[in-house]
């Protein structure tokens, strides 16, 4: 099931996300449909609690270049818990520089997904879709 929160409850950090303006949108425990303006340097990040089996689609859109990833929220947290969070983060996927992306991710074990989604660019414009099955 997706987690019934936004990604700025979950991961406050004011340094990081508190400029990022809220999207209008929709988020469900079934689904995630939003767009928001991203600020350069800023991340937009959500969470999915998978079960072994689970299937996760997301589609991601945008008006420029941002990079994705999707990983493990243990991953997601040691990278935030790096000094300087310079490092590669270990991914199941990820894109440099795109402005489109689909991804199907069935789950091999109970986890928790986090999709990471950030622009160099101020003002980019992204569409999330994510169904979770």
């Amino acid at each position: 099931m997706l987690l019934d929160l936004y990604w700025q409850d979950v991961f406050h950090q004011p340094a990081r996300f508190e400029e990022t303006p809220h999207g209008a949108g929709i988020v469900t425990s079934e689904c995630i449909l939003e767009a928001v303006n991203l600020l350069a340097g800023q991340d937009l990040v959500y969470a999915f609690e998978l079960r072994p089996g689970d299937r996760l689609s997301v589609a991601v859109s945008a008006s420029e270049h941002v990079d994705l990833m999707l990983c493990t929220f243990a991953n997601y947290e040691r990278w935030l818990d790096s000094t300087e969070q310079v490092g590669e983060i270990e991914a199941i996927e990820a894109m440099e520089s795109a402005t489109a992306l689909e991804y199907v991710f069935q789950s091999p074990s109970d986890d928790e997904i986090v999709l990471v989604i950030s622009s160099p660019i101020s003002g980019t414009q992204v569409l999330v879709e994510a169904h979770h099955a």
